[in-house]
């Protein structure tokens, strides 16, 4: 058995110097989009061929052409055959067909936002790669950085993968791909459909500026009267948390003073938003002694007390209420303040009333809010009161998220949308 840790990176920037010469969504010259399918074939059967080689180092160069075949469809906008990396003498598995129908949506997400990238650039990292006999495992850290045309600052997506490969007739074929992101673990068993996803109805608007205002009064009224028996109410400072979000957001930079949650089926969604509403609390992000301590802004009520929310640097180092990792935990524990100990807020349908640092959940089926995203930016001409989906910026995990526009985001474009407005934080 062969178990090492391989660091790889291959960056490639798309200058602004070929809009000129480029239409704004990718290549649309055939012969050229040919060529690149071409060669990324030509160079399979160059690994394969190679008696050279050692098997590691085909493993390597397979799962990286892979990925980089995966970026040159989304850049050109062409679903570009990533089959060929699989063995297609059976059918394909669920996961394989997810990887394939998953490139597909992205790049019909991208068109729909009708988005313009002015350049780009990507890094493949490989974290791990095990070998035993005839099988391998591979786990890949895909980096995508952009810059959009309406955009100050680059916008970024970073996704792990586990990527199995089987050696069939003396040729490694990748037969199983999984990823952190989640979406993809929500929808891996029943698919995609992407006309469906890309035509849902926007639940922008679903809820009255009335409702809305009734429920501010209403938590403006809990607090009152919590700060006349001795309560103090922390203010939410919007900038900290934002400021986080954007620092913390990737797999390089995250805040090892916490736990990362990246097992198989594991999301770190909300224990990175919790974070940041922390951060917007005055959590000091360095200050591991606090952290593990469960100093104030985080409130220790005890493991099981209902209104304890904190979380360590150990796994499951938080409360039995999941108020920290759980997007409905939190969600609950939000609307359950304003008059004892605390963060608290309150939710609403839609974005329009959004404000930066506030957590948006996203609900995909009937199981409940699955995803957590944090905003930190909005659309220069975007207004309280009537923001919409393609003004709003997004950071967040699993995956990674940094300075994004949620109508990119494969779930976030035509799902139901709830914002949890953050108020303050009682003690």
């Amino acid at each position: 058995m062969i178990n090492y840790r391989k660091a790889l990176s291959i960056s490639i920037v798309l200058c602004l110097i070929l809009a000129s010469i480029l239409p704004v969504f990718g290549v649309s010259n055939s012969k050229s989009d040919n060529n690149i399918q071409e060669k990324f074939e030509n160079d399979l059967r160059a690994i394969y061929d190679n008696e050279e080689m050692k098997d590691e180092e085909k493993i390597q160069k397979i799962v990286e052409n892979l990925f980089t075949l995966k970026i040159e469809s989304y850049r050109n906008n062409i679903e570009y055959n990533l089959s060929i990396f699989f063995d297609n003498s059976n059918e394909l598995s669920k996961n394989l067909k997810y990887f394939i129908d998953k490139a597909k949506l992205d790049i019909a997400i991208k068109e729909q936002a009708k988005i313009k990238i002015l350049w780009d650039k990507y890094d493949i990292e490989f974290l791990d790669i095990n070998i035993n006999k005839e099988q391998a495992e591979v786990k890949v850290y895909v980096a995508y950085e952009y810059q959009m045309e309406d955009c100050d600052d680059p916008s970024f997506v970073g996704t792990e993968y586990t990527v199995s490969l089987e050696k069939i007739k003396s040729k490694w074929i990748v037969i199983n791909i999984n990823s952190n992101d989640a979406f993809d673990i929500a929808h891996l068993d029943y698919g995609i459909n992407i006309e469906a996803l890309l035509n849902s109805p926007s639940m922008d608007e679903v809820e009255t500026i009335e409702s809305i205002e009734a429920k501010k009064a209403s938590v403006k009224k809990q607090v009152e009267n919590a700060v006349l028996l001795g309560f103090i109410d922390t203010p939410y400072t919007r900038s900290s948390a934002v400021s986080y979000a954007k620092k913390y957001a990737s797999y390089s930079t995250r805040n090892k003073n916490f736990w990362y949650y990246n097992a198989t089926n594991e999301t770190d969604c909300q224990n990175f938003a919790s974070q940041c509403v922390w951060a917007g609390f005055g959590g000091v992000a360095t200050d591991s002694t606090a952290i593990n301590g469960k100093a104030f802004p985080m409130l220790d009520n005890g493991l099981s007390g209902s209104r304890s929310w904190y979380h360590t640097s150990s796994q499951y180092g938080t409360p039995t209420n999941w108020s920290w990792t759980s997007c409905n935990g939190f969600k609950n524990y939000l609307a359950a303040g304003g008059y004892a100990v605390g963060p608290y807020g309150y939710e609403y349908n839609g974005v329009a009333y959004s404000n930066l640092g506030d957590v948006i959940h996203v609900k995909w089926d009937t199981n409940g809010i699955r995803h957590a995203m944090v905003i930190t930016g909005f659309k220069s001409g975007s207004t309280y009161g009537s923001r919409t989906r393609d003004q709003i910026y997004v950071s967040a995990h699993s995956s990674d998220h940094n300075n994004v526009l949620l109508t990119t985001i494969a779930g976030a474009s035509g799902n139901t949308l709830y914002t949890e407005a953050i108020g303050g934080n009682l003690q």
